[in-house]
Parts: structure tokens; C-alpha cells; sequence
């Protein structure tokens, strides 16, 4: 089980596939929105595409891993 680098408490691990999948799903969602093109549902979209990206990043350049202690995703996991 690798450590976070920073407090060497145990990393959880998330699926990344499920990350990846869910955080393409709201990319998608928020392109939808984005076609409507209401001022309230550019705003949401804006918010779903941010969080969807947020969560490729963190299955593809964060692995899935999660420090419980520190709030963060290490850079350096695995």
C-alpha cells in the first residue's frame, strides 16, 4: 500500500475507471448545457465540466489515490 509523501499515512485508493467514466460523463453533460444555452444552465455547466475534469485528472495524473489526513491527492502516489 504506498504512503502519502507528505504525512506517510496509507493512501486510499479509488477505481479510476469509474473516475474516468463518471468525470467524462459530466464533461458531456456540461457540453449539453452548454448547447441549450440558458444563463443558469451555462453557469451549472460550467461547475459540472470543472468537477468532471477534476476527476480525470485525478484518475489519470493522480492514480486514484487519496490521502484521508492531508485532504489532498499526491503528486508522487504509487
Amino acid at each position: 500500500m504506498p504512503r502519502c509523501p507528505l504525512c506517510g499515512t496509507p493512501l486510499v485508493e479509488r477505481h479510476r475507471l469509474l473516475l474516468a467514466g463518471v468525470g467524462a460523463a459530466a464533461i458531456l453533460a456540461a457540453i449539453g448545457m452548454f448547447a441549450i444555452s440558458m444563463i443558469w444552465l451555462d453557469a451549472l455547466g460550467l461547475w459540472v465540466g470543472s468537477a468532471g475534469l477534476f476527476l480525470v485528472l485525478w484518475a489519470t495524473l493522480g492514480r486514484g489515490f487519496w490521502c484521508r489526513t492531508c485532504k489532498r491527492i499526491p503528486s508522487g502516489a504509487g
